[in-house]
Formats: C-alpha cells, structure tokens, sequence
C-alpha cells in the first residue's frame, strides 16, 4: 500500500461527507476536521465563525491508584470487559470523576478508565477473608496552554481533602494510605501507630501484545467496528479464554488482563471462492512490574502458550492457526514448511495509529458523555463510530483500516 497521506485522507473524508457537513443523521461543523493533526482553515475566515488554525490540545494521561476496603475482590473482576468488571468500572468512575472535577485539574479534566481491578491482601484481616480490592486507573485532561501546569502533588491533597482524608467516597470506604496520583504517594508520619503501609510506588503496569487467527469463527463486518455488540460480544468470549491461559504461564502471578484492539479478517488461500475470511485477534495485555518475580520473557510464555493449547491448535471451542501466534512479536515459523499449508513468514501488519478529530453541531454536549465508559459514552461511542468507520473504509487507508476509538467528547 502507500504510505499513509493524511492530507488526502483529510480531503476524501470531506469530499464524502458533503464539504464536511453532513455524516447523516448528524451536522459536522465544516472546520473542525483534523486527521493526525492536519487542518484547513477556510480561505474567507471573515466571512464564517471564528476557527481556530492551532491544533486541537492534546490530551495528557495521568494515573490513580487507591484501596477500597469495603469492596471485596471477585476473580470476575480481574478479567477486562467481563460484565463484572465493566459493573464495577462504571460505579467506581462515577465517584471518581465527580471528585476529580473539583480537584484543581477539574476544568481540563476529560474522564478516567480502569486499566485493572487486583486484590489486596490486609493482614489484620482473619484467614479466608476475601482481599481488598485495589484500582488502578488512567486518567486524561486537556493541555491547555491558558491553565496551570498539571501539579500531582496538589491534586493528591486535594483528592484527600475532598473525602475526608482519603476514607470514604461513599458508598465505599478507602484505604487512607492507598492513593497514588500519577506516580506520587505519602505515607503515615506516625507508622508505628497505623497498619503497615509499604512506602514503595504500587508496581506499573506494563503492556505486551498477542495476536492470532481463529480458523472456525468467520469474520463478520460489525466485529471490526470498536464497542459494536458484536464486537463486545466476541471480545468477552474470546477474553474469558485468553485470561485464563494467560493465568497458567510464568507471567500468570502478576498477569492483570488483556482488551481486544482489533478483530480482522484473515483470507486463507486454501478456502473456496465466496468463503467467509478467518478472525484474526490483536490484544494488548498488562502485568504489574513486580521486582520479587522474573523479567517478563515473550519467548518463554509464547512456548508455554503452545504447550497450553495442544500446539496452539485449540482454546476450545475455537480452532487456532498454528502459526498465526504473536507474543509481544515474537514468532516462529514451521520447521517443514514444504509439508504444510503455506504460511507467511513475515510479521503480521503492524497496527498504527492516527488520529481523528471534529465537531457535531447538532449533538448537544451532556456531562456523562465525558466520562469515559459511561452508558451514554458508550452509546454515543457506538453511533459515531458507526458512521466515521464506513467513511474512513472509502477512503484510501481503506483496504488497511482496522477501526477507531474515541477517546474522549468534549465541549
């Protein structure tokens, strides 16, 4: 294929959409399109409202990690996308995002998004007692050049002042000396008084990728639109036996979970004319950075996630391409290709990402569609991406589009 031209990309989106007006149902404001950046002003700017030739602010992530001890840890939990986690995502945010808008990053604060629920084990707690359960989140706000710069520190205490001294966000009541913002932490001046509390930051998470094909799931359309149904659907079977592989290999103790980036359909010489493609599967994948465990080795764990799957040929009950198995990139190729189908010994396309961003003048803004995984985030989530996937699939990056994401609405 080409090299990918966002400038062409930018004029065939508005070339499809009526001058960019109109992606029905919804109205576009024509200049607020950018795609990786890219933008036009109009020629005659006088003439039409102001529009701004900067581009968009960029979003910042942060992160947030704290104890609720009146939660008890459920395994459910652990899995990304299972209905329990999403359940308890949904709760959770909704409390944690009404304190943040308080906090002084509040007026360029965008939303947070569970990146793993784990257990937490207290040992004033009586044996068999179900551990604590621990959040680790990932937050995101504006970098908007007319705010103070974002200070970890200041949002800390006010994150403590805001619920009474880090005990309660109710219903739930927290761990005083669990929170973490973006990396910075305070322990007790008087630890011999309180509970034991470790002074080391909580472990990072760090990500690695798995990609393969299942040869008896044919692939449908709607499974390679972001948050579709189908999509969900499929993510949370394919997950649920994914997780549990995962669990079984020399990365399982600190295994935290793993999110489908994209289904796509993967052709198969050897089928008949008409045949609907193979799944292929792109996940990504985290695990805490614990100092007491090995380094992560993706040539140990891709061995293991052979030897777990019959020669990584099932995860019942779907049927698994033999050497369709990425782990963090790490391949390998048959012995005796001259004895089996052929399979490509190239490593499967790389997923790169651009970005997209513009206004619906006829989409009112509410509060919740900001909070990342909310009902109405996801529902509007849904619509959108909707419309915007079958564009971009007429557009030039069209035959190598795998999908988008919204990463945030905003004002």
């Amino acid at each position: 294929m080409p090299a990918f031209d966002r400038v062409k990309v930018y004029h065939e989106l508005v070339n499809l959409t009526d001058g960019f007006t109109k992606m029905e149902p919804y109205h576009l404001d024509r200049y607020s399109l950018y795609v990786n950046g890219y933008h036009e002003t109009p020629l005659t700017p006088t003439a039409l409202p102001t529009v701004s030739s900067t581009p968009a602010p960029a979003l910042i992530p942060f992160t947030v990690n704290f104890t609720i001890t009146n939660m008890r840890f459920k395994e459910e939990m652990g899995v990304l996308g299972s209905q329990r986690f999403n359940f308890t995502e949904a709760a959770v945010l909704h409390l944690l995002d009404g304190k943040l808008r308080e906090t002084s990053v509040g007026p360029v604060y965008e939303g947070c998004k569970v990146t793993a629920f784990r257990p937490v084990r207290n040992s004033s707690q009586p044996q068999g007692y179900r551990p604590d359960t621990g959040v680790d989140a990932i937050c995101t706000y504006r970098n908007d050049s007319t705010m103070p710069a974002f200070d970890r520190v200041k949002v800390y205490h006010e994150l403590v002042n805001l619920t009474d001294g880090f005990t309660k966000m109710e219903p739930y009541h927290l761990d005083r000396y669990s929170l973490y913002v973006n990396g910075y932490h305070e322990t007790p001046l008087t630890p011999t008084a309180l509970p034991t509390v470790s002074s080391t930051p909580a472990p990072a998470l760090i990500h690695f990728t798995v990609n393969f094909t299942i040869t008896n799931m044919r692939f449908k359309e709607e499974m390679g639109i972001f948050h579709s149904q189908r999509f969900n659907f499929t993510e949370a079977a394919v997950l649920h036996l994914l997780d549990g592989k995962l669990r079984e290999t020399s990365v399982g103790p600190v295994y935290e979970g793993c999110k489908v980036t994209a289904f796509r359909p993967v052709r198969n010489s050897s089928q008949p004319q008409g045949y609907r493609p193979d799944t292929g599967v792109d996940a990504i994948c985290t695990y805490r950075n614990d100092s007491t465990m090995p380094a992560f080795d993706r040539v140990k764990v891709y061995h293991e996630l052979v030897n777990l799957t019959d020669g990584f040929t099932k995860m019942e009950p779907y049927h698994l391409d033999r050497y369709s198995l990425y782990v963090n990139g790490y391949h390998e190729t048959p012995l005796t290709p001259t004895a089996l189908p052929t399979v490509s010994s190239t490593p499967a396309p790389a997923l790169i990402p651009f970005t997209v961003n513009f206004t619906i003048t006829n989409m009112r803004f509410k509060e919740e569609m900001g909070i990342l995984g909310s009902q109405r985030f996801n529902f509007t989530e849904a619509a959108v991406l909707h419309l915007l996937d079958g564009k971009l699939r007429e557009t030039s990056v069209g035959p190598v589009y795998e999908g988008c994401k919204v990463t945030a609405f905003s004002v």
